[in-house]
């Protein structure tokens, strides 16, 4: 992911809390930037396995094709964002220490 300048198009936040289930997803135009706050969830692409829980940066990148399990309830917060330029084709999973405080970042922007 290539963020040293980055013109953001569009902007949308929302919260989710989400059941164990099995989707789905379609190519879509825009990339998506989730901190996972509670749950367990497995990503699908086509080249590799990634699992994102608790405290965890989720980056989906515009333009793939994936599925993901939701292994146990979850609430995340999601940005799903499009730029100009281009910042990537790979999923990405950051797992953070707590001290970092990302969460109250993604609860300021979702609160805005």
């Amino acid at each position: 992911m290539k963020l040293d300048t980055v013109t953001v198009e569009s902007l949308s936040v929302t919260k989710t809390e989400t059941l164990p289930k099995q989707y789905n997803v379609a190519s879509r135009v825009f990339h998506s930037l989730s901190f996972r706050i509670k749950g367990e969830n497995i990503i699908f692409d086509e080249n590799k396995k990634m699992t994102s829980s608790a405290n965890s940066l989720t980056f989906v990148p515009a333009g793939k094709v994936y599925s993901h399990h939701i292994v146990t309830p979850s609430e995340q917060i999601v940005a799903t964002f499009s730029t100009k330029e281009n910042i990537g084709d790979t999923f990405e999973i950051f797992t953070l220490p707590a001290h970092y405080n990302i969460g109250q970042l993604f609860y300021d922007l979702y609160n805005r």
